[in-house]
């Protein structure tokens, strides 16, 4: 006879209240690449900004800063789409949007046309939300 899954996982686990990730590696692993990769983004649009289009950080910092505000109220508009389209859908759409708005970095000249970039941030916060609500 076996123990139940929770009697098996660590007492500090349970206690952390974290999730039970036997059979998840996939997630995890999706997860982990995905945040790597946003957690590098930010700096290295930094340098894109200041080195390649010689745009002053402070303003760079004021127009990244403003773009994600814009980019807030996103995250509720995902929901509402999970909740009638289904993670699924909103992922890919959310990911092809995201690509987009990223090629027109290649367009930006100014600091507005960074804080102005919805299709990135929209795909981005629409990304965040649908794997955390996928079965």
């Amino acid at each position: 006879m076996t123990a139940p899954a929770d009697a098996r996982r660590p007492r500090t686990a349970r206690r952390l209240g974290l999730p039970e990730l036997r059979g998840q590696g996939l997630f995890v692993t999706g997860n982990l690449i995905d945040s790597v990769g946003n957690g590098m983004l930010l700096p290295l649009v930094l340098l894109y900004c200041t080195e390649v289009l010689n745009l002053p950080l402070a303003r760079v910092g004021v127009a990244m800063t403003a773009g994600q505000a814009l980019a807030l109220p996103v995250t509720f508009l995902a929901g509402r789409l999970m909740d009638r389209l289904g993670p699924g859908r909103v992922v890919v759409w959310a990911n092809i949007l995201s690509a987009a708005g990223f090629a027109l970095f290649l367009c930006a000249r100014q600091p507005w046309h960074i804080a102005g970039r919805p299709p990135a941030r929209t795909g981005r916060a629409s990304t965040c939300t649908s794997p955390r609500s996928a079965p």
